[in-house]
Formats: structure tokens, sequence, C-alpha cells
């Protein structure tokens, strides 16, 4: 999943990514903070540990299926999460090709 941060242009937008732990794939979503020689952390908390940093990505508008999807934010052990519903999945999943 990802969470755009800025479109600039009619041509790019950039995002940040979140990932989940969780089997299903639906629930569980944080920002993924990464370091150069360390595990990637998952969180929606800043992170400020010493080399930790949630990367701005590109990407041309063109190449992106350009579904909405607004995920459901919840808390666990009052930590911030964010999941997926399956009817939003199977509708962009339907334009899937390959």
């Amino acid at each position: 999943m990802v969470r755009v941060t800025s479109i600039p242009n009619d041509e790019i937008l950039k995002f940040n990514y979140f990932n989940t732990l969780s089997k299903g794939r639906l629930t569980g979503f944080a920002k993924v903070y990464t370091h150069e020689s360390e595990k990637e952390i998952l969180t929606n908390m800043y992170l400020n540990k010493p080399g930790y940093k949630s990367e701005e990505h590109e990407v041309a508008l063109d190449d992106l299926c350009q579904k909405v999807i607004v995920p459901e934010e919840y808390k666990f052990h009052g930590r911030k999460f964010f999941r997926l519903k399956e009817d939003d999945i199977a509708d962009v999943l339907r334009y899937h090709v390959g």
C-alpha cells in the first residue's frame, strides 16, 4: 500500500510505502522506515531513530491504476494501523493484467 504525499504535476505522483506483517495482507499496515544496515521498522508514529528514514518515492501517473482506496484506521494495543477492505482489493484486482 502507498500513501500519496504529493502530485507535483500532471505526470508524477510522490508517495511513501506502507507494509504489513499480517498473513491475510488486509490489516496491520504501517509506514515503512528503512536503514542502510538494519531491519526495516513499520510504524505510523514519528520514528526518531538514527539512520532510519521513510523515503519518498515517485512514479509516473501513467504507470498506475488510479483507483483511490481509503483504508480504515484502527488502533491495536494503543498503536495506529490501517486495514483494507476485501471488496476494495477485489475491485482493483479486476484491472490486473498479466
